[in-house]
């Protein structure tokens, strides 16, 4: 009897354990992000996208605002102060991670984490601004490659009920996809002078043709047949790829928008280019393209190079997906994987020897690393750029291998909204996704790479 009560007693022990586990990407108040807004609530109409959120009575905007950014509204929740901005897209381009990151110097994150809201890419952040002392809840969604924000600022002391209603002002905002309203006519046009003289600013002293794909516009002063070339390893190759591992993570309530290549038609326009994105000469005369968002800038060279592939997959999972985050080892290792596997690279054998020295930084310390090109080997990181990058891609595959396609997708929105490579928030989407710690994570990847 008594091995019957011992059995019984660990089987109810194992299954509270496993109750208790996060759920990936579930929070408690996930579940209400589509719930209704009470009918005492007052809808806010905004003009940018057709959208609108709801504030409970007796919330009012602050004065004399109507064309300021962000709008703030001002009412008061059990007795309780509170504040709500909404800050509409200023930059062209932006990602949560990089709206997060302006912030990251003089806030604590308590959590980010991604929620499902209305098939856009959208992420929850609770912050304490250090200065201030004050506490911020957030709704970020990346909506046509730029970010829009609902923020509720809470008061300094608050009843858990005053957290419940900041949550529902959040959730309840609603954007609208394209095509549900009134738009202009056929901007096509101005689109694609803009995104030309981006890359290749007048006056030209070479002609530059457009070349229209589902997936990418190429704009280009090289040779017609080597554009060609390119645009077939682009759309035809490394695109489906991408689409097959990253394709869930696309957003649903948009078309795709192509990405955009700059081919130059020799080196010294492409480090000119370079030069004139700030990145410096002798790191432009070393490399043979680099990314940045939904760009991406090369010169006439190999159709089928490996450049096309590592950077290609920095566009797409930056421009296409919005998850610029993470930090330099995240980014890096995502992009060498691909470029890997289509050199059909054995990854783990060839970080095997890497992972069994002792030499080897703690995982923390890779993932507080800002820039794996320009890393420096010394006492405190005693790897060199070729050996970061090799652990941070061995990692990578570590994860799809051992976690299986939906939750390394999982695992990869969830680092992918995050400000940088901040251990502790990585921590919690190694819990929300992986079921477990960092320091767990760093164990079984050592063993599988072959370390004792």
């Amino acid at each position: 009897m008594s091995c019957f009560v011992m059995l019984l007693f660990t089987f109810l022990c194992a299954s509270i354990s496993l109750a208790q586990r996060p759920k990936p990407l579930e929070p408690d108040w996930a579940q209400k992000s589509e719930a209704q807004a009470p009918s005492s609530w007052k809808k806010i109409h905004l003009q940018q996208r057709f959208s609108h959120f709801f504030l409970p009575p007796g919330f009012i905007p602050y004065p004399d605002q109507e064309n300021q950014n962000p709008r703030r509204f001002h009412g008061r929740i059990g007795g309780k102060q509170l504040s709500v901005y909404w800050y509409r897209p200023s930059r062209d381009f932006s990602t949560i991670s990089r709206s997060l990151l302006r912030l990251q110097y003089n806030n604590r994150f308590l959590n980010i984490h991604s929620v499902p809201q209305f098939g856009f890419l959208a992420a929850q952040a609770e912050r304490i601004d250090q200065e201030t002392g004050s506490k911020y809840l957030s709704l970020r969604v990346w909506v046509d490659r730029q970010v829009w924000i609902l923020e509720v600022r809470l008061p300094g002391r608050y009843a858990p009920s005053i957290l419940d209603e900041a949550h529902q002002i959040i959730s309840s905002l609603k954007l609208l996809p394209k095509g549900k309203g009134t738009r202009a006519g056929n901007i096509e046009e101005a689109i694609i002078k803009k995104e030309k003289t981006l890359g290749f600013p007048p006056p030209w002293d070479h002609k530059v043709k457009t070349y229209q794909s589902p997936h990418y516009h190429i704009y280009s002063e090289a040779p017609n047949s080597g554009t060609l070339s390119l645009q077939q390893t682009m759309e035809k190759i490394l695109a489906p790829r991408l689409i097959s591992i990253f394709g869930p993570l696309l957003p649903k309530s948009h078309h795709f928008h192509p990405l955009i290549i700059y081919l130059h038609r020799n080196r010294g326009s492409f480090v000119l280019d370079a030069l004139d994105r700030g990145i410096s000469r002798p790191w432009a005369e070393k490399v043979d393209g680099f990314a940045w968002g939904p760009h991406y800038s090369t010169w006439f060279d190999s159709p089928k190079a490996p450049v096309h592939f590592h950077e290609g997959t920095h566009q797409f999972v930056e421009g296409a997906l919005g998850l610029d985050g993470g930090g330099a080892w995240f980014q890096e290792g995502l992009a060498d994987w691909i470029e890997m596997g289509f050199r059909k690279a054995p990854i783990r054998r060839r970080a095997r020897n890497l992972l069994r020295t002792k030499l080897t930084p703690p995982l923390e310390e890779l993932m507080k690393i800002t820039s794996l090109q320009e890393l420096q080997e010394s006492e405190d990181t005693p790897i060199s750029t070729e050996e970061a990058y090799l652990l941070s891609t061995s990692l990578i595959a570590f994860i799809h291998e051992t976690f299986g396609q939906k939750v390394f997708l999982t695992f990869v929105r969830e680092v992918g909204i995050l400000p940088g490579g901040e251990p502790s928030l990585i921590d919690q989407a190694c819990n929300r996704t992986l079921g477990i710690t960092l320091k767990e994570l760093e164990i079984k990847w050592r063993k599988w790479g072959g370390a004792k």
